[in-house]
């Protein structure tokens, strides 16, 4: 989680004049206890202001500041008895309630976590502390499996805090999770890869940090979003229609698609989306980019080669046969024996007037498939494309001479 450092933050930016202290021996400790934490020496200042204590037992910020101290030597539950005693000597700061309600929430206490979260919210002061206080009682209701509640929360608190990364974060995997609202949801992870990547450059500080990982965990909740639709199957068009395609899973792509460090495989799902949908063009320009990314050879070469055949098949669509073409015998360079680049071959070849290469083309896609059903139907494609596209008696005398080769294709030569 991208939590706001209020714990801590308060006990090295706390106040001696705030502390409700009675006497100057007290104020005196405790200020040594915070330098030499301050110093990184917790045993020395727990011992102090466990002494602080002892003389003034009803100082909630002195109470609070130890159970900060256990807490960081990882006893959480000792921890929280500190902070619900600070809560119950101060309930109106909200500071103790977050301590606690966090503090209750990382060990499991989700109902003891909600319970000071909302009360410390009740009494937040000022925008930033209600923000923080709205965020992590989503976050609760959230791992409490109460969309209900902790969406309007969440909501509150990136009303809030425009500039923070972890609500929107929140929200949107709050909102992935249903079909109806993937859409919502990558516009929050969206806003966030905006939010975070100018803020991504060199410096190395802690903002560049969080900027980074806001940016990586935007991009891991989106490709989330894509793969569960990919699971679908982009052939199934009522399964991705009832998921929001369109809505949710092609933006989701196509963000992805813009970042640098995009991989193949996320511009050929997102060319698959956009062919299926009937955006030709844009499909076209994503398989160009997925091919250009995909090595020719090792594990990616079949995505690069499944990325040539559908630029083709593009082209050929788009009225440039010739283009083609020469994809089409760029795959069959390396994969001589694929039937379906010799059958498509054999298409744009008729298209281009090129008779006899195409119906070598649909003979050797006959001669590799075993089937006589799909044997026919390669070979009685070249008498079809000349007739539509070419020369209509050499259909026929094509269709004559397949007839007299092999009886078996008389009546479909006949017929067509």
């Amino acid at each position: 989680l991208f939590m706001r450092k209020c714990a801590m933050a308060l006990v090295m930016h706390c106040c001696i004049s705030a502390l409700a202290t009675e006497s100057a021996g007290e104020a005196f400790l405790f200020e040594r206890g915070l330098a030499a934490l301050a110093e990184g020496e917790d045993a020395k200042a727990l011992q102090l202001l466990r002494v602080a204590r002892q003389q003034e037992p009803s100082n909630a910020t002195i109470l609070s500041n130890i159970g900060d101290l256990i807490s960081k030597s990882g006893d959480l539950p000792a921890a929280i008895k500190r902070y619900k005693r600070a809560v119950a000597l101060e309930p109106s700061n909200p500071q103790w309630g977050y301590n606690a309600g966090l503090a209750s929430a990382q060990v499991g206490r989700l109902e003891d976590a909600e319970h000071f979260l909302r009360q410390a919210l009740g009494n937040a002061q000022g925008a930033e502390e209600e923000a923080t206080l709205a965020d992590t009682l989503g976050v609760v209701l959230a791992n409490m499996k109460k969309p209900g509640e902790a969406e309007p929360i969440l909501r509150r608190a990136v009303s809030l805090d425009p500039t923070a990364y972890h609500s929107p974060l929140q929200l949107g995997r709050l909102l992935a999770v249903l079909p109806s609202r993937q859409s919502e949801a990558v516009s929050l992870f969206a806003n966030v890869i905006e939010l975070a990547n100018p803020r991504t450059g060199a410096g190395g500080t802690e903002a560049q940090g969080d900027a980074i990982k806001a940016r990586d965990s935007a991009v891991q909740e989106l490709e989330k979003v894509v793969n569960n639709g990919l699971q679908h199957g982009w052939a199934h068009a009522e399964k991705v229609d009832s998921m929001g395609a369109e809505n949710a899973l092609l933006p989701a792509l196509s963000i992805l698609g813009s970042l640098p460090s995009a991989r193949a495989a996320t511009h050929f799902n997102y060319a698959q989306g956009l062919s299926h949908f009937k955006r030709d063009k844009e499909a076209l320009s994503a398989f160009q980019r997925a091919k250009s990314l995909a090595p020719q050879d090792g594990p990616m070469q079949q995505m690069h080669q499944e990325a040539t055949f559908n630029s083709a098949v593009l082209l050929a669509r788009a009225g440039q046969p010739a283009e083609a073409a020469s994809l089409y015998r760029e795959v069959l360079e390396k994969q001589p024996d694929e039937t379906r680049s010799w059958e498509y071959l054999g298409d744009a070849l008729c298209r281009t007037g090129e008779l006899e290469d195409a119906a070598s083309a649909y003979r050797r896609a006959s001669e590799q498939h075993a089937s006589r059903n799909a044997s026919f139907r390669f070979l009685i494609n070249y008498p079809f494309a000349t007739s539509v596209f070419w020369d209509r008696r050499a259909a026929e005398a094509s269709a004559a001479e397949l007839a007299v080769s092999d009886p078996a294709y008389a009546p479909h030569v006949r017929s067509l």
